[in-house]
């Protein structure tokens, strides 16, 4: 797997763990899987990642990417930057999430989702991010996520 999205910043104990995060992410479900999300970048503040278009996903067959699919990306990359924060990985779970869309990208269009930690207590976790055109950077849409920390859930077991 290409690291060079593991940010800098990280000592080496953290990259070797938000490299695992990572290939746990892109393995564990098949709809990533399908959507062939791409990292860019990836450190305990942030996570990039690019959905490139596939007409599989499609609002209809003259739309762009279905709007169910990026809310379902930006939730699962929040996901991921809380999971990258916490000390012992712990099943999170959402509890709010929002996101707004501006517009839809169109047939053909690429996009890259963003997602900024914004910290957490002991049980609770909040994140939001953003959906941009990979060419043209304009604003799809916009959320925000607040996660349980520690909820039944299945194990999550990054260890390859």
């Amino acid at each position: 797997m290409n690291t060079s999205f593991i940010g800098h910043s990280s000592n080496g104990e953290q990259s070797e763990r938000l490299e695992r995060l990572a290939r746990y992410f892109l393995t564990s479900n098949k709809l990533f899987k399908s959507l062939r999300l791409e990292f860019i970048r990836f450190d305990l503040l942030r996570v990039e990642v690019r959905i490139p278009f596939n007409r599989e996903f499609e609002l209809a067959s003259d739309q762009g990417l279905s709007t169910g699919i990026l809310t379902t990306a930006l939730d699962s990359i929040f996901g991921l930057v809380v999971l990258a924060n916490l000390e012992e990985l712990a099943p999170v779970a959402t509890i709010g999430l929002n996101v707004d869309f501006t517009s839809t990208p169109r047939r053909g269009e690429s996009v890259i989702c963003h997602a900024e930690y914004g910290g957490s207590s002991e049980q609770v976790a909040h994140v939001r991010g953003h959906v941009v055109g990979e060419e043209h950077g304009k604003m799809f849409a916009f959320g925000s996520a607040t996660f349980m920390i520690g909820t039944r859930g299945p194990a999550i077991n990054p260890i390859s």
